[in-house]
C-alpha cells in the first residue's frame, strides 16, 4: 500500500510540474515576433513625462518591416532580447517578468550608450482585431498596453 501510494504522489508530481513548465512556456510572448524597438515606441524620451506614447501596435506590420525591426540584430542573452541601438551604441531589451495566457509584463530597458540606462515595466495583452485595408476587413495581431511603470 505504501508503494502504490509514493508511486502516486510521485506520478501526480512529476505530471504536475511538467504541466506548470508547459503552460509557462505557452504564455510568454513570443520573442520571435517581438522587436526591443515596439517597446521603445510606448516609452516617452527621457526630458518628456507623458506615455505611453504608443498605446497599440501592429505586430504583424513589425514582423514585416524589416527596414525598421531588423531581427538579424536581436539576439536572446540569458533572460533578455536584445538589440544594439541604431548607432552600434547603447541598447534596447526586454525580459518578461510575469506572463499568463492572456497578459504579460516585462521590463524593458534602453541605453544609448552613456551611462544612464532607463527602465520601464509594460503590461501588455497580445489580441487579434480587424482592420480595413482597401475597403476589405484584415485580421491582424496587435499588442495592447494596459499598464506602464518607470522604475
Amino acid at each position: 500500500m505504501t508503494k502504490c501510494l509514493t508511486f502516486l504522489f510521485v506520478a501526480i508530481c512529476v505530471s504536475a510540474s511538467v504541466t506548470v513548465d508547459a503552460s509557462e512556456k505557452d504564455a510568454s510572448p513570443d520573442a520571435g515576433r517581438i522587436h526591443p524597438k515596439v517597446f521603445e515606441m510606448v516609452t516617452s524620451w527621457d526630458s518628456d513625462t507623458e506615455q505611453p506614447v504608443v498605446t497599440e501596435i501592429n505586430l504583424d506590420a513589425v514582423a514585416k518591416n524589416r527596414n525598421q525591426f531588423d531581427f538579424s540584430k536581436v539576439k536572446k542573452n540569458g533572460e533578455w532580447i536584445e538589440c544594439v541601438g541604431d548607432d552600434g551604441h547603447g541598447f534596447r531589451r526586454f525580459k518578461t517578468i510575469k506572463s499568463d495566457k492572456k497578459r504579460h509584463v516585462i521590463e524593458f530597458q534602453r541605453n544609448a550608450g552613456g551611462t544612464l540606462t532607463t527602465s520601464t515595466l509594460i503590461e501588455f495583452v497580445i489580441e487579434t482585431r480587424h482592420v480595413l485595408k482597401a475597403g476589405k476587413a484584415h485580421p491582424i495581431q496587435v499588442l495592447r498596453v494596459m499598464a506602464i511603470e518607470t522604475t
